[in-house]
């Protein structure tokens, strides 16, 4: 029962650290929308920091998982992460674009 709890607190912690990262680009946006350069470069940094956050915790809530793999009850657990993995990498990748579009010098 206490590697479910554990298992549970780091995936509240990724779901908090996935909102924080959408709040923040969200922000960013806004910030764009105005032409306040230096808070959205500010936002962007935190939606990169908390996107890095939300990445490690969901790979650290499979890796929790891989012991109790064994148990056909678990292994589903151990599924959802997995395929929660190439769905937050596609996200890295999306706002690693987003960043480097915004850091090109204007022409």
């Amino acid at each position: 029962m206490i590697y479910k709890t554990e298992n549970f607190v780091t995936v509240l912690e990724e779901i908090s650290a996935s909102e924080e990262t959408k709040a923040a680009f969200d922000r960013a946006v806004l910030a764009m929308n105005v032409g306040e350069a230096a808070e959205e470069r500010k936002q962007l940094d935190q939606s990169q920091t908390a996107m890095d956050c939300a990445n490690r915790l969901v790979r650290e809530a499979a890796q929790q998982m891989i012991r109790y793999a064994h148990i056909p009850t678990e292994r589903h657990i151990l599924y959802l992460f997995n395929d929660a993995i190439p769905s937050h990498e596609g996200a890295r990748r999306y706002l690693a674009e987003v960043i480097a579009f915004r850091k090109k010098p204007a022409r």
